[in-house]
């Protein structure tokens, strides 16, 4: 989301999209070629989308325009890191390779980096700090995984190794900063927080917090991190509260147990903002809560379809629908001629209750 605009990028067509967010009206489509693409990374008014046939667009987010793209020699798995200070861009191969491009009139490669890494154990991109430190999450083995902490030299034009850390679990999702601290979560539902350090510390990064893993059933998680909290959707939502005079997540609330959530997690002002699956029960639930409470501000079914015909009263002159995410909607008949969206039903029931026995 930027400006009052959503960007999409459809896997299905493979195309980049810019539509209104408030009305859903397409502003434009760009089809793009070379394999499925990737999450697009925004910076000011550009987007880079990556291929996974290796192919990296940069598109104009007025108009939609692409200059063209650059071929990395291999398959990518993850999206780019970019530095608009530098115009540097540092994309991950598949395996291998990290290669360091410049972003001027034409994308040009400054340098090729030999991480050695096996094809697909980068599948979370990495996150660039401060001009001074790239993480990048390499998954090691079926249970395990290091974050590889690499320090920027030569005005970013090369990186050195200075930091390994080993971590519990595979990493999947990108690992999230917030001021002077990242965090780094795994599938075995372990988290690790570190302190970032400046250009002259002994080590990039110095633990504050670690929660062990240690789950038989991986599942990738979603964070939102905070000054003072942690949000983590993984087989439920979690709110955490961490101290570093104790190095211990201390669990705040947590809500949804066994629920599978679909998207990172978004916040606005006091409210966390998720999309979430309920297991036996229809469509999509996409629900605000209140980050520090966990309280239920909003919840609303999407794609949930009809449960039943349409219910016409003519006495009361209305005709009814109810789908099976326990919405009803209603419609006067004198406006069945119209073409008027009824986006709000008379009456809801709470998506854990819809359909219950």
């Amino acid at each position: 989301h930027l400006q009052g605009r959503l960007h999409l990028s459809p896997i299905v067509r493979n195309e980049l999209l810019r539509v209104e967010a408030a009305s859903g009206n397409l502003r434009w489509r760009l089809p793009l070629e070379g394999g499925i693409p990737l999450a697009p990374v925004v910076v000011g008014n550009t987007a880079w989308v990556g291929t996974r046939g290796g192919r990296l667009y940069r598109v104009d987010l007025a108009s939609g325009n692409s200059p063209g793209y650059f071929t990395i020699p291999q398959s990518l798995g993850t999206p780019p890191a970019i530095d608009p200070q530098r115009n540097l861009i540092y994309q991950v191969g598949l395996e291998s390779n990290l290669y360091i491009l410049e972003a001027g009139d034409e994308t040009t490669c400054r340098a090729v980096v030999y991480l050695g890494h096996a094809p697909d154990t980068i599948t979370a991109p990495p996150l660039l700090i401060d001009q001074l430190y790239l993480l990048i999450p390499q998954n090691t083995g079926l249970k395990y995984s290091e974050l590889r902490v690499y320090k920027l030299q030569e005005e970013g034009a090369s990186v050195a190794l200075a930091q390994v850390e080993s971590l519990e679990g595979q990493v999947h999702t990108p690992p999230q900063r917030e001021a002077n601290a990242a965090v780094v979560a795994t599938d075995a539902a372990g988290l690790y927080m570190y302190a970032i350090g400046d250009s002259q510390a002994a080590k990039p990064l110095s633990q504050i917090a670690r929660q062990a893993g240690g789950t038989s059933l991986p599942v990738a998680p979603q964070l939102r991190l905070r000054p003072d909290h942690l949000w983590v959707a993984d087989r439920m939502l979690q709110c955490y509260a961490f101290q570093e005079a104790t190095g211990n997540f201390t669990p705040v609330w947590q809500r949804y147990a066994g629920d599978v959530f679909l998207q990172p997690l978004q916040s606005a002002g006091p409210a966390l903002v998720h999309s979430r699956r309920v297991p036996g029960k229809p469509g999509v639930v996409v629900a605000a809560l209140g980050a520090e409470q966990g309280d239920t501000f909003w919840e609303t079914v999407l794609a949930a379809p009809s449960a039943t015909g349409p219910l016409v009263d003519p006495d009361a002159r209305t005709v009814a629908a109810l789908t099976t995410g326990g919405a009803l909607f209603e419609v006067p008949l004198d406006q069945l001629n119209r073409r008027n969206v009824v986006s709000q039903p008379a009456q809801q029931v709470a998506a854990s209750e819809a359909l219950s026995p």
